[in-house]
């Protein structure tokens, strides 16, 4: 019985030691900067992770090591400046462009009596 006490107050001597050596958890402010670095590089990193994408580096010969290692160099401008490109590319956009505007240019092109296209319909 002794021997289990003195086993017992062993324990809870060194469970009260150990959490004075854990200590608190601290709390700090994330910085705005920091914040829009991580948002930033988060960007980046879904649009790299897609496969097409992946492919496409692959086939110019870069690997995901050099892409991290110049990513880690870049300044917050610079991840920023990156990340709003890919925000600002049209996701599928631009073939109804192109087709309006071939459709315009042939129109123009008709009406001046340069090609006859649209005269046979």
């Amino acid at each position: 019985m002794r021997s289990a006490t003195r086993w017992i107050v062993a324990m809870m001597v060194g469970i009260l030691v150990n959490m004075g050596v854990l200590g608190a958890a601290s709390a700090a402010m994330v910085g705005t900067q920091d914040a829009m670095r991580a948002d930033h590089r988060a960007e980046i990193d879904r649009v790299l992770s897609r496969d097409d994408v992946r492919q496409q580096l692959l086939a110019y010969g870069v690997s995901e090591e050099m892409i991290d290692t110049r990513m880690d160099a870049m300044t917050d401008e610079e991840l920023a400046t990156v990340a709003n490109e890919f925000e600002q590319l049209p996701a599928g956009a631009g073939v109804i462009e192109v087709v309006g505007i071939v459709f315009i240019v042939l129109l123009i092109l008709e009406l001046v009596g340069v090609t006859n296209i649209f005269s046979g319909f």
